[in-house]
């Protein structure tokens, strides 16, 4: 077992000394059916990863955390995941292998209030699951479209009704921040903070917590014509840098990811507009939403990106992405030498005529 997070490791190793975890540590254990007769399993998120061999479906994980954490269970050879609380004390871990997103957790206090909220959305969450894979796997006619749309969303209000219920009844769990932080970018800015007000004052001290109230202390996505907002992020050489160190007479700002087909069909109208205007003044500056920064960093070179690149590698939780609330890519913003915001959303030619007319005004 290896771990990138060392003060939640403690080696199997130990597993043959003690049979219970003591209250400051954890215990994983695992069982999942028809599964490889060998296959390496995963517990991971954002800070912390660890990693065992399951044999003939058994595993186990042993370590410590200083605080309850939300993280992701997965196996070598399948692309679903199961989420669950990562808290000192027994868990167990049990289900089939072909269904890994659906696997049982028993654990700690937060682990219960998870699979109560579970437990309430299932029924949901499946129906709208299965009108998913109707649209997955069929055709372009798909028989009874509009009306399959219209339950879709009628479900989906059903589901927002009983997760907001969830925050409401549970304002001192755990699971009501991390719903809430799940949902901030799909809900109201003053919905999250109304909610957000009403939970437990260790809830808000707790990490997720903070994480959520500095998201609601970020500017207000700005709009044309108003002046735009500064953050910080990273170079392709990791140092940190405020937009306001890159601003040009006229900067577009361009959000990008190296996964996003439509981006990189934009990405050669970006390179003759930067070839045609940079020596009258104009300056792309490219954020990237992409996690993987090897990827980040190849599709930079592969498409002779020669601008100035930034990315905190942290999507979707980057300051960037919640202040200018970025919901798809590609997406840029136009501003002026004096921080207004010109434009917004600009591809293909209507970039293109936009850029001809600034640029043939100025002169």
């Amino acid at each position: 077992m290896k771990s990138l997070f060392p003060l939640l490791w403690f080696s199997t190793m130990l597993s043959c000394v003690e049979n219970r975890p003591d209250r400051g540590s954890y215990e994983i254990t695992g069982a999942i059916v028809d599964a490889p007769d060998t296959v390496t399993v995963y517990i991971q998120n954002s800070k912390f990863s660890d990693s065992t061999l399951a044999i003939n479906g058994h595993f186990k994980f042993r370590g410590t955390t200083p605080y309850p954490m939300r993280v992701l269970f997965s196996a070598e050879k399948s692309n679903k995941k199961r989420s669950f609380w990562l808290e000192n004390g027994g868990i167990r871990i049990r289900g089939k292998y072909d269904k890994i997103d659906k696997l049982k957790v028993v654990g700690g206090e937060n682990q219960a209030m998870q699979n109560i909220l579970d437990k309430k959305s299932k029924p949901i969450v499946d129906e709208i699951e299965a009108i998913a894979e109707i649209f997955i796997n069929g055709t372009d006619d798909i028989p009874d479209k509009d009306s399959l749309l219209a339950r879709n969303n009628e479900l989906s209000n059903q589901l927002k009704k009983i997760e907001m219920r969830f925050i409401e009844e549970h304002p001192n769990a755990l699971e009501s921040v991390i719903l809430l932080s799940s949902l901030k970018r799909t809900w109201s800015r003053s919905k999250v903070a109304s909610l957000y007000s009403n939970l437990d004052g260790k809830i808000k001290e707790s990490n997720y917590g903070m994480e959520l109230a500095r998201f609601l202390d970020l500017p207000e996505n700005p709009e044309v014509g108003e002046n735009y907002v500064d953050f910080e992020s990273l170079t392709t050489e990791g140092k940190k840098i405020s937009i306001s160190q890159l601003l040009g007479e006229l900067t577009l700002i361009d959000f990008w990811a190296s996964w996003c087909v439509p981006c990189r069909e934009e990405n050669p109208n970006l390179v003759k507009l930067h070839d045609r205007y940079s020596k009258n003044g104009l300056k792309i500056i490219s954020v990237s939403l992409d996690r993987d920064k090897q990827k980040w960093l190849t599709a930079i070179e592969k498409d002779s990106l020669t601008w100035d690149h930034l990315n905190d590698l942290k999507y979707p939780d980057g300051d960037a992405i919640f202040i200018y609330n970025i919901s798809e890519i590609p997406d840029n913003i136009l501003i002026d030498s004096k921080g207004k915001i010109l434009a917004r959303s600009l591809r293909s030619d209507t970039l293109v005529n936009t850029m001809k007319a600034l640029f043939e005004r100025e002169d």
